[in-house]
């Protein structure tokens, strides 16, 4: 973003494990817009979710939804309007997105599995030149994505007009390629549990250090709302 100092654009933050006594989370981020989290559950627990207006994404394990089994490899997205009753089968790591600002989950430990009403949303994917694109979803509110890039690739140097979007590195390490000020380069590392809040209009790209998983959330993602700079494939990035 021009005008800026390379510090003012530098919202990464290491996110901290909250534990309770049969599951932990990590708040991801809370903006106006968007919220997100990631739960570690312990297996054969039987677990509440009294939110409402929720989206569920099993990335680990082995959970009972209904009578249903859903496993990881499924890679099916769960919206949920109202509460959510499940088990786990297994040891389990789950995401949980609100298109709100949250700032805590509602969870508890129970012993009583209700039935829940729940929606299985299939995912779509788009292999890259530099790894693989997940679109969990893309509605009016907003879009929630997992990106695997692959070791020593990078994305083209683009910026968004209205897209606010959070990345929260999973694993892996990533350079983030940022122009500010006047015109320079600039260099933001990214490791695993950072998150990044990247604001409209700054100019970025991604560079995989190392093999790395993004959970990505943001505000309403368009094309059009995607200005590119240069080409990934061509473009060599320098830091001024």
């Amino acid at each position: 973003m021009f005008g800026k100092t390379l510090k003012e654009l530098n919202t990464k933050i290491s996110i901290k494990k909250i534990k309770r006594k049969n599951f932990s989370y990590e708040n991801i981020a809370s903006e106006s817009e968007f919220s997100y989290f990631r739960l570690n559950l312990k297996s054969n627990c039987t677990y509440l979710l009294n939110e409402n207006s929720f989206y569920f994404f099993l990335n680990k394990g082995n959970i009972l939804i209904n009578n249903k089994n859903i496993y990881d490899q499924d890679k099916n997205l769960i919206f949920s309007k109202k509460k959510m009753s499940f088990k786990t089968l297994l040891n389990s790591e789950v995401y949980i997105f609100f298109f709100k600002k949250k700032t805590k989950v509602k969870i508890n430990h129970t012993h009583h599995n209700i039935f829940s009403k729940i929606k299985i949303l299939k995912i779509r994917f788009k292999n890259k030149y530099w790894g693989t694109i997940y679109d969990l979803l893309q509605n009016k509110l907003g879009a929630i994505k997992i990106i695997e890039m692959k070791k020593n690739t990078q994305s083209s140097m683009e910026f968004h007009i209205n897209k606010k979007e959070n990345y929260f590195i999973e694993y892996g390490e990533m350079n983030l390629g940022i122009r500010y000020s006047r015109g320079l380069n600039g260099l933001i590392k990214l490791k695993k549990n950072n998150s990044f809040l990247m604001k409209p209009g700054t100019i970025h790209m991604r560079m995989a250090k190392k093999n790395c998983k993004i959970i990505e959330m943001s505000n309403r993602d368009i094309d059009s709302d995607s200005i590119i700079v240069h080409d990934g494939k061509k473009y060599k990035f320098r830091v001024s």
